[in-house]
């Protein structure tokens, strides 16, 4: 009977020692992964105070000249135009003339950002028709 009884007990050891090393082996979870509630749903959050990177086009703009005007121009291009020609690299945006299916267009860039500011078409009767992309 007595050793029923230390079989007993020594099998609970033994389970419990392999409970344990499972317990120890799986990954501990950083209090920073963690769902943490900020507040009521209903109730408006504060804008975040977090300063927002720059933008994309800012941050490898060559220098201001004919570096940073054929720059803007291949920026132009990636636009899906084509024939892509220098009008203007000087002044307050920088303009150039494309075409895009056989259809010819003004683009208006900014010299600032390399920003696509307006797009302006030319149709068939030699009218402009005015596409602004961005408002005034």
């Amino acid at each position: 009977m007595r050793i029923r009884q230390h079989l007993a007990a020594f099998l609970v050891i033994c389970a419990g020692i392999g409970l344990l090393l499972v317990v120890l082996s799986m990954p501990a979870y950083s209090r920073e992964k963690e769902w943490h509630r900020q507040g009521n749903f209903n109730t408006p959050q504060a804008p975040s105070r977090r300063k927002k990177p720059s933008s994309p086009a800012r941050q490898i703009l060559p220098e201001a000249g004919p570096a940073r005007c054929s720059w803007v121009q291949s920026k132009v291009s990636e636009y899906a135009f084509e024939n892509v020609k220098v009008r203007s690299c000087e002044g307050s945006a920088y303009v150039f003339d494309a075409t895009r299916e056989g259809r010819a267009f003004t683009i208006y860039m900014s010299i600032d950002t390399g920003e696509l500011l307006k797009v302006e078409k030319f149709q068939s009767g030699g009218t402009e028709q005015t596409n602004r992309l961005l408002p005034r």
